[in-house]
């Protein structure tokens, strides 16, 4: 888990694991798939591995987490899930590098108060972790 950087633009790039991005405050702009993605708070990003992405600079008001997560991470997880939804299905096609649905899931969760409960629960226990 870290910040997501401000005050700078970041060209198109891939990388080999898999991306979480949640919007705290403010709005965050990515480029994917040839069009622009804005995330608002509260919103969720998942991005598959490889796919090529960019992102726009963010302000001072515009506050991101991004989970990073090696495939492996999914390991237990995708064991439990015994029904096939949406999620199932992109984190199996993500992890066993088939020709994935989609390269990335935005979820508009807005200002749920259970999940926004839920995130900043997260943060905080893995930042006293450290």
């Amino acid at each position: 888990m870290r910040p997501h950087s401000r005050f700078i633009d970041f060209p198109a790039h891939r990388h080999n694991y898999i991306e979480i991005m949640y919007v705290c405050q403010g709005t965050i702009t990515h480029y994917l798939d040839g069009k622009e993605v804005t995330l608002q708070k509260g919103d969720l990003l998942l991005l598959n591995q490889h796919v090529q992405h960019g992102v726009r600079r963010a302000e001072y008001e515009d506050i991101g987490i991004n989970f990073i997560a090696l495939p492996e991470f999914f390991d237990i997880p995708l064991q439990m899930l015994k029904e096939n939804n949406t999620l199932a299905e992109f984190l199996v096609n993500t992890l066993r590098q088939n020709h994935p649905v989609s390269h990335y899931l935005v979820f508009r969760l807005g200002e749920n108060q259970a999940i926004e409960n839920l995130m900043e629960n997260m943060i905080s226990s893995m930042l006293n972790d450290e």
